[in-house]
C-alpha cells in the first residue's frame, strides 16, 4: 500500500528556527516563523508529507516501532540538529505536571497557580495551612538545609541519581529524575512502544558538581535586584525546580533553552512566586511549538533515508553512471547497421539509473529498500558494545543505561564512537550494517517514493528511446 503518488511529497525542510531568538521575538510565535520559511499557511493542522501514524504525539507517547520511536527522535535532536533539550524539557514538563496534580490538597495550597498581579507586591503571601501541631525534625532539618544552601559546600550536587528530599516520597529516584524519560504507555505492542521510549538523555560531560540552589538564588535576584527575597523552600518541588533553573533555564545553562529575553525573565518570575506548572507553560508552549513544527518534520524527513551519506553519494553516481552507459550503449547502435529494435536496450540503463538517481536525491537506496532495511546509525554500531563492558550483556538495560547517562550533557564529540566512525575506510560505510525497519507507516512513504521514482525513469526511458527510434542509422560500421 503507498500514498497518493501523484501528490505526495517528503515534509519539507523547516531550517533552523532555534539559531536566533530575535527571529522569534519579531515573528510573535513559532507558528508564524514556520510559515513565512515554509510558505504552510494550515501548518496548526498539521505537517505536509507527515502520515498520522507518525505524528508527534504517538512518537513522543511510544506508540511507533524503530527508526521513528522517542528514542530514536532524541537521538536525532542529539546527533543531527543539537538541541535535545527541547524533548528532554517536554518530556520533563509533561511528567512533572502529572506528578503535580497529583499531590495532596495541603501541599497543592502551598504553590498555587501563577499570579502576575502579585509581582507587585513586594512579598507574596501563598497558603499555608494551619499547623496541626510541632514542626518534625525532618522538616526543621530540610528548612536549614535551604535556607543554608549557598554558605554551605554539603550541598553541591554530587550526582542525580540522589534527588534532593522536596522530591516526591515512596518512589525510585530514577523514576522521577528529572533528567529521565518518562515510562512508555501501557497496551503498547511489543517491540514497539517499550523500544520506542529513550532509556536516558546522553551526552558526555558531566553536569555533577553545581549548587542549584546558587544558581537558582542568582537568576531570582537577576530579573529583578530590588526584590532580594528568595522562594519559600517548603514548596512542592522547590528543588526540583532550582535545578531545572540551573540546566535549562538561565543564561550559560548546560542545556539552556533558545528563550527570548522576555519569556526567561517571565518564567523566572513566576518560578520565584510558585512551583505550580503555570509557572513554566509558556516557557513549554515555545518548546513543543519547536518540537512539533520544526524538529518532528525535519526529524521523518531524515527518518525517510535509509542510507548513510556515503551510501547516498554512491547511488547518485552509481545512477549517473547507468544513465550515461545506456546513451552511450544507443549511440553505439544507432551509428551501425544493427536494426533498430535493438535501440531499445539502452532503456535498461535509463530505467535503473533514473530510479535510483530520484531514489537517491530523496534520500534513498533503492537496494536497501528492496529489503525494507536501513543502515545503522554511527552512534549505534558501537551502543550494544559499550553496554556490554558496562553490565556484561550485549543489550542496554534501561536501569544500566539510566544509571549511567542520567547526569550527563548534550555533548557527543568526545564519544568513542566518533572516532571509531572516522576510521572506518569508504568501502565499510557504502556497505555498512543494516537494520530491518519496523514503522509500516515509514514503509509506505519509503513505497511511494520508490514508485514515484520508477514511474519517473518509465516516462524518461520512454521519450529518450522514441527519440532514438526516431533518428536513421549512421551505417559508420
Amino acid at each position: 500500500m503507498v500514498y497518493n503518488i501523484f501528490t505526495y511529497r517528503r515534509p519539507a525542510l523547516v531550517s533552523n528556527l532555534d539559531q536566533n531568538s530575535s527571529d522569534l521575538n519579531q515573528a510573535g510565535s513559532v507558528i508564524e516563523l514556520v510559515t513565512a520559511k515554509t510558505g504552510n499557511n494550515n501548518i496548526e493542522y498539521g505537517v505536509a508529507g507527515v502520515p498520522v501514524q507518525l505524528s508527534f504525539e504517538n512518537i513522543v507517547n511510544g506508540k511507533t516501532c524503530p527508526p521513528v520511536t522517542c528514542r530514536d527522535f532524541l537521538d536525532y535532536l542529539l546527533h543531527v540538529e543539537h538541541n535535545a533539550e527541547n524533548l528532554q524539557f517536554y518530556l520533563w514538563f509533561r511528567d512533572y505536571c502529572e506528578r503535580f496534580d497529583k499531590l495532596p490538597a495541603h501541599q497543592l495550597k502551598l504553590s498555587l497557580p501563577y499570579d502576575p498581579s502579585a509581582e507587585s507586591l513586594a512579598l507574596p503571601e501563598p497558603a499555608h495551612p494551619k499547623p496541626e501541631g510541632p514542626k518534625s525534625a525532618r522538616s526543621v532539618q530540610q528548612f536549614v538545609n535551604n535556607a543554608f544552601a549557598a554558605e554551605s559546600a554539603a550541598h553541591l550536587t554530587v550526582g542525580l541519581a540522589e534527588p534532593a528530599p522536596a522530591w516526591s516520597a515512596g518512589n525510585s529516584p530514577i523514576e522521577h529524575s528529572p533528567f529521565l524519560t518518562p515510562p512508555g504507555s501501557a497496551g503498547i505492542p511489543n517491540g514497539c512502544g517499550d523500544a520506542g521510549m529513550p532509556q536516558s538523555f546522553v551526552g558526555n560531560s558531566s553536569l555533577t558538581g553545581i549548587n542549584y540552589k546558587q544558581v537558582a538564588a542568582d537568576a531570582f535576584e537577576s530579573v529583578d535586584a530590588d526584590q532580594k527575597w528568595q522562594p519559600f523552600s517548603i514548596q512542592p518541588y522547590r528543588d526540583e525546580i532550582s535545578r531545572i533553573i540551573a540546566i535549562y533555564i538561565v543564561d550559560g545553562s548546560p542545556r539552556q533553552l533558545n528563550l527570548s529575553d522576555r519569556d526567561r525573565t517571565t518564567a523566572l518570575k513566576a518560578l520565584r512566586q510558585t512551583t505550580h506548572p503555570s509557572a513554566l507553560r509558556e516557557v513549554n508552549a515555545h518548546v513543543e511549538d519547536l518540537l512539533r513544527f520544526q524538529s518532528h518534520p525535519n526529524f521523518i524527513r531524515w527518518a525517510i533515508c535509509n542510507g548513510n551519506k556515503a551510501r547516498g553519494i554512491f547511488a547518485i553516481w552509481l545512477g549517473l553512471f547507468c544513465i550515461v552507459a545506456g546513451i552511450v550503449a544507443s549511440i553505439a547502435v544507432t551509428m551501425g547497421h544493427a536494426d533498430r529494435g535493438w535501440r531499445v536496450m539502452g532503456a535498461i540503463g535509463w530505467l535503473t539509473g533514473g530510479s535510483t538517481l530520484f531514489a537517491a536525491t530523496k534520500g534513498m537506496c533503492v537496494v536497501l529498500h528492496g529489503r525494507h532495511r536501513r543502515h545503522v546509525r554511527p552512534w549505534e554500531l558501537w551502543r550494544d558494545e559499550e553496554c556490554k563492558d558496562k553490565d556484561g550483556e550485549g543489550k542496554c538495560s534501561v536501569e544500566s543505561t539510566d544509571v549511567s547517562m542520567m547526569d550527563k550533557r548534550n555533548s557527543y564529540e568526545d564519544e568513542p564512537w566518533v572516532d571509531k566512525y572516522a576510521q572506518r575506510n569508504i568501502l565499510s560505510k557504502i556497505f555498512d550494517k543494516e537494520l530491518y525497519i519496523e514503522e509500516p507507516a515509514l514503509q509506505q512513504i519509503q513505497d511511494t517514493i520508490a514508485v514515484q521514482s520508477l514511474i519517473i525513469a518509465v516516462v524518461g526511458s520512454a521519450f529518450l528511446t522514441g527519440i532514438f527510434l526516431a533518428v536513421p542509422a549512421g551505417n559508420l560500421y
